[in-house]
């Protein structure tokens, strides 16, 4: 009896140890609150906008009338003093050395002022860079003036890397002059031409000559591809779609090359490069009127 009645006393008192125990761990180790998480939007658009010294003409300043990078790598130069824009798209490449050089600033949760400085080297121009996070108010990342640099990012070096890359961007994309009636009006023809390559099966397409009449599939004549313009020949296209607008066509062409003189042709290029069809029609891939592969062969 007095064995059982131990036995019965010392498990209790492992039970109250064991409690107690469990109730310091409790007390000692407490769980920490919950990280509250920042949103950071994906969108983001980031723009240069630079001024050049009084003796440079606006159309004649890198990047005066604003340089616009889009997540997505689509930009836009512009818009000029009549509403002119240009517009393409940089390349994977570039878009992800450009959102690798953002990356501090985009995760960082709020936009701070430019007042952080440093000495550089003078540059060209007096540049600002500017970064619109989705819905978020515009906030100026940097500004250079002369040998000062004003930026808003956690280092320099960061801010440094971002004025780097978008000036190069804007160096290979910010077509010198801007505007220009030549570069411009090739810019809206190509884009014009890109619009009536639209199709959905094999049949909507035909090849195209420079004059835009059909060229069929069994015919021996040439399919140019290169003519040496500063355009992309529309050798292949929705044959529809082009003989609805042959007028507009070819007086848009006549328009440019008006506006370019000497400089519709590239200097240079002394070899016009196309193909014979050899009876392989054209094909409708992804939506888009395309060439059969082929090799192409220069002409003269």
């Amino acid at each position: 009896m007095r064995k059982t009645l131990a036995l019965i006393v010392a498990l209790c008192v492992g039970s109250a140890i064991g409690g107690c125990s469990k109730s310091n761990n409790n007390k000692d180790n407490k769980v920490a609150p919950p990280v509250e998480e920042v949103h950071v939007d994906p969108n983001w658009e980031l723009k240069l906008q630079s001024k050049c010294p009084e003796n440079v003409p606006h159309e004649n300043c890198l990047g005066d009338f604003g340089f616009t990078v889009l997540t997505n790598g689509h930009y836009q130069i512009g818009p000029g003093p009549k509403k002119e824009i240009r517009e393409g798209s940089l390349t994977p490449e570039e878009l992800s050395l450009l959102s690798s050089a953002l990356a501090p600033s985009l995760a960082a949760a709020d936009s701070a002022d430019a007042d952080n400085h440093q000495n550089i080297d003078a540059g060209e121009s007096d540049d600002v860079v500017t970064l619109t996070r989705g819905a978020s108010s515009l906030a100026v990342l940097l500004k250079t003036k002369g040998t000062d640099l004003y930026y808003a990012n956690s280092s320099v070096d960061d801010a440094k890397t971002i004025h780097n890359v978008v000036r190069k961007l804007a160096l290979k994309y910010y077509a010198l002059p801007f505007p220009d009636a030549c570069i411009d009006g090739a810019t809206t023809l190509q884009s014009f031409y890109s619009s009536l390559q639209s199709c959905n099966i094999d049949a909507d397409c035909t090849y195209m000559d420079g004059s835009f009449n059909v060229i069929p599939s069994n015919s021996a004549e040439w399919v140019i591809t290169d003519d040496c313009s500063m355009l992309h020949p529309l050798a292949v296209a929705n044959s529809t779609s082009v003989v609805s607008n042959q007028d507009k066509l070819v007086e848009s062409l006549n328009e440019l090359r008006n506006s370019c003189g000497e400089k519709f042709q590239r200097q240079g290029c002394t070899q016009q490069i196309g193909f014979q069809p050899n009876n392989q029609s054209p094909m409708c891939s992804q939506g888009t009127c395309q060439a059969r592969p082929t090799s192409s062969t220069s002409l003269r």
